[in-house]
């Protein structure tokens, strides 16, 4: 080989170097671009996941609450359920000996309750109630299951219409119509009644609380979803 061959020769090998370091260069950039958006795909990715927890926790956080609201909502809507039955129980005591025997002890349990949630007031004035002395005599009072049976006399010793009422509740008595012990029921029922429409009224405003902050729940659960930018193309109907 002479002297060109060989000056040949070196250049094509040079010349096949330098190729081979650019094509290594070329793929080395091209993996550090593949490498980039790899990267920037998996940060996308985490995002998303973030996102997707970040939701995942406001729906968690938003099915305890609306539990708790909803068990709030439904206890309160209860408890006015009861005050109004007892409510419309109230006025029968005052249909004496001619309430029905089944009815007595039902009638008898919704003035209890309104006694025992009834405001301080209320008690107030009923234990002042007197009852006098004419009012304390068996026959003034009817057993309904056995209407043809004597009652008892109360006991000398009541002077005030609350003790004589609840002496009769536990005998299962009513007053009769028109004796003392009847007045002495109507003032009583009176004055639990003006109690009992206090008791409605806060009940039915700790209702509509209990409604209003379920609504609220619903309303936050819709920010929730609008903060983590993952969106239904409608908010959450609100709580009926």
């Amino acid at each position: 080989m002479n002297l060109l061959d060989i000056a040949k020769f070196n250049l094509e090998a040079n010349q096949a170097e330098v190729q081979a370091r650019v094509d290594l260069m070329k793929a080395y950039s091209d993996f550090n671009v593949r490498m980039m958006e790899a990267a920037k795909l998996q940060a996308e990715v985490a995002i998303e996941h973030f996102k997707l927890q970040l939701l995942r926790d406001a729906f968690n956080n938003y099915k305890r609450a609306r539990s708790l609201a909803m068990k709030e909502e439904k206890r309160v809507a209860r408890e006015l359920d009861r005050v109004n039955l007892h409510g419309r129980k109230l006025p029968s005591l005052l249909l004496g000996e001619t309430l029905p025997a089944d009815d007595v002890s039902r009638s008898w349990i919704g003035l209890e309750y309104f006694v025992k949630t009834t405001d301080a007031d209320t008690i107030g004035k009923l234990v002042s109630i007197k009852a006098p002395s004419s009012a304390l005599h068996g026959a003034h009072f009817s057993k309904n299951r056995a209407p043809g049976t004597s009652c008892e006399d109360p006991p000398a010793g009541i002077t005030h219409a609350w003790p004589l009422l609840q002496w009769a509740r536990k005998k299962l008595y009513l007053p009769r119509i028109g004796t003392p012990p009847h007045t002495l029921l109507g003032k009583a029922i009176e004055v639990i009644g003006a109690g009992a429409d206090r008791r409605r009224k806060a009940v039915e405003k700790e209702l509509a609380t209990a409604q209003k902050d379920l609504r609220a729940i619903e309303e936050k659960a819709w920010e929730n979803l609008d903060i983590t930018r993952i969106q239904p193309k409608t908010p959450p109907p609100a709580a009926k």
